[in-house]
């Protein structure tokens, strides 16, 4: 029992208060500001701060590890979360008025995922023959901005490339 206590003591008291978790380009392309997206409620940061992917990728992958938290029924986004962060990955500006068409869900609620876990396949052409963006869109929702530091990288590689750190919530 004192061997039980002393441990709980010692994660209690002495484990890192500032860890950072890392989040991962959900797609290869080009990264850009948020504020340059083509819809007001991303690029005024209504939802939270975020970036966006420029991509013809056919598939987007999830940024961080954690569990699936939502998935909406128009198939066009899904809320990753972990301990540190909910991550709503968004394809593109106008994709839910299609009711589904063109994207294909490829986990579940509730899931537990790793970086580079495919999310979503994206009918890219579908998309660009009715002129509609197909970006993917990534807000850090309920994520105070003085935790979240945003990367610059230019061109970034799914899976591979942090385009942001999230400092963990202090204890």
């Amino acid at each position: 029992l004192v061997y039980f206590l002393m441990e709980v003591i010692m994660l209690r008291f002495f484990k890192p208060k500032n860890q950072k978790i890392e989040v991962y380009s959900s797609n290869s392309g080009c990264l850009y500001a948020l504020e340059q997206v083509k819809d007001d409620i991303f690029s005024t940061k209504m939802m939270g701060e975020g970036i966006a992917i420029k991509t013809d990728d056919a598939y987007v992958f999830s940024p961080i590890s954690g569990t699936i938290e939502m998935i909406a029924d128009t198939k066009h986004a899904v809320i990753v979360k972990n301990e540190s962060v909910n991550i709503l990955v968004h394809v593109g500006v106008d994709t839910c008025m299609y009711k589904g068409e063109g994207l294909q869900v490829l986990t579940t609620k509730n899931a537990e995922v790793k970086v580079g876990d495919p999310l979503i396949k994206v009918d890219r052409q579908f998309f660009k023959e009715k002129n509609i963006n197909t970006d993917t869109i990534l807000i850090f929702m309920d994520c105070e901005s003085e935790r979240i530091q945003l990367y610059s990288e230019n061109l970034v590689t799914q899976g591979k490339t942090a385009i942001a750190s999230i400092c963990n919530k202090k204890q």
